[in-house]
C-alpha cells in the first residue's frame, strides 16, 4: 500500500479577498472547501507533495495500481 502526502499553506487574506475568492470557485463539493484550480493561487501560497492528491486523487498512486492490475492507459481510454 502507498500513501501520499501533501500539504497547503494558505495566504494570509482579508474578508474581501474570502468573499472575492468564494464568488469565483465553486468551492462546496471540495473536500477542505478550497479548489486549487480554480483561482487557487488567491489563497494557497505554496504547497509540496502532489499537486493531483490535493485535488483528490493522487494520480502516480493510481496509475502504478492500474499498471500492476494489468490495467493500461490507451489513447486516455482505460483498457485491459
Amino acid at each position: 500500500m502507498r500513501v501520499a502526502a501533501s500539504s497547503v499553506t494558505f495566504r494570509n487574506f482579508d474578508s474581501a479577498t474570502a468573499a472575492e475568492y468564494l464568488s469565483i470557485a465553486q468551492t462546496h463539493d471540495r473536500a477542505g472547501a478550497y479548489d486549487i484550480d480554480a483561482c487557487g493561487d488567491m489563497i494557497i501560497d505554496s504547497y509540496s507533495g502532489s499537486r493531483t492528491n490535493i485535488m483528490g486523487l493522487p494520480d502516480g498512486i493510481v496509475h502504478d495500481w492500474l499498471t500492476a492490475n494489468g490495467y493500461g492507459l490507451k489513447h486516455e481510454v482505460l483498457v485491459k
